[in-house]
């Protein structure tokens, strides 16, 4: 089941036709706080639990040595100061560029597979795991695949970090309490100096909508066929730039959670002064946007009001600071009368 665009460049129609039965069914799967024993606490002592936001706890004999981590999570857990044994998910851009969704996960640690529905059990055995750590978007766990759940979870149990419906603060405050049990300092010099950069930048943003209200911000993804506008309430990103007082544009229509999905003849459904574009590989770069003639008519399009919208940026305060310094400097210098 997939429902969240990824840089396997799966389209996000691919779970239109699903996404209605998934809003109610997903409704449920919320940000429960895991729970914690006073040796989860420390990553210490005699035996290890946790929690999850599936609400499935994990007993372990003892706290978890050889943890692999979904790439985009231990990029955050990185940033806190734990460091995953091994990674599954894409680290690399096509062109060999670090892919940002990997944050500063060390190039050095072992990939048991890179590419959606990749996972090399083999590889994966022969770590001896401990525990499998991902993040979840609904009942989805993220870039592993539904054929091969069993076999994974027969050799460690996988903790799922929810992110459907959780603003960035929440997330980042998710992955901080989960380090913190595998034995991270999240109290450390550099983790602190990080939450206080970020919430200097949101304080930045905050100001900025302030001060130039009335700016509508949409946020899309791109292919060929179809221009899809973000649902913001799903994304943790774009959720938490709303909370800090962005006014995004809200999709009344389409099945799924995450997107509206319009035809290129239905691009002007809805308008902004502000398009922020997905930069995932699996979304159009800007030279072919430029090429469909129903995007280049956009207003947001004809004032030169486009930005980037890094959709896969990691749940960390270090990685979301600068995201949200471009969004505020976006806003700040925006036409709020392009529509």
């Amino acid at each position: 089941m997939r429902i969240l665009t990824t840089t396997a460049r799966r389209h996000p129609a691919a779970v239109a036709a699903t996404g209605a039965a998934l809003a109610v069914l997903l409704a449920g799967c919320g940000s429960t706080a895991p729970t914690a024993s006073d040796d989860e606490e420390t990553g210490s002592g005699g035996g290890w639990e946790y929690t999850d936001d599936r609400g499935e706890t994990i007993s372990l004999d003892a706290p978890p040595e050889n943890v692999v981590v979904q790439v985009n999570a231990a990029a955050a857990l990185v940033d806190l100061g734990f460091e995953p044994t091994a990674v599954f998910g894409p680290r690399e851009l096509a062109d060999g560029e670090p892919d940002p969704q990997a944050g500063d996960v060390d190039p050095e640690t072992p990939s048991v597979g890179t590419e959606w529905g990749e996972f090399d059990m083999e590889s994966y055995l022969a770590l001896e795991p401990d525990l499998v750590i991902t993040i979840a978007y609904g009942d989805a766990l993220w870039y592993v695949p539904e054929e091969s759940t069993d076999q994974i979870q027969d050799a460690a149990p996988i903790l799922a970090v929810q992110l459907q419906d959780v603003p960035a603060d929440e997330a980042v405050q998710k992955f901080t309490d989960l380090a913190a049990a595998l034995g991270a300092d999240v109290d450390s010099e550099a983790v602190t100096a990080a939450q206080e950069d970020f919430d200097a930048a949101s304080a930045e943003l905050a100001e900025a909508a302030e001060a130039n209200p009335g700016v509508s911000v949409m946020a899309t993804n791109t292919s060929a066929d179809l221009m899809n506008v973000a649902k913001p309430g799903f994304f943790s990103d774009l959720s938490y730039f709303q909370a800090q007082g962005v006014e995004f544009v809200e999709p009344d229509g389409g099945e799924a959670p995450n997107w509206h999905d319009l035809s290129w003849e239905q691009a002007s459904t809805y308008e902004a002064d502000v398009i922020l574009a997905d930069t995932r590989p699996n979304s159009l770069p800007a030279d072919e946007l430029a090429d469909i003639p129903t995007w280049a008519e956009l207003p947001a399009v004809q004032a030169d009001q486009v930005g980037g919208w890094h959709a896969e940026t990691p749940m960390s305060h270090s990685k979301l600071a600068p995201v949200i310094r471009e969004l505020a400097e976006l806003i700040e210098g925006a036409d709020p009368d392009v529509v």
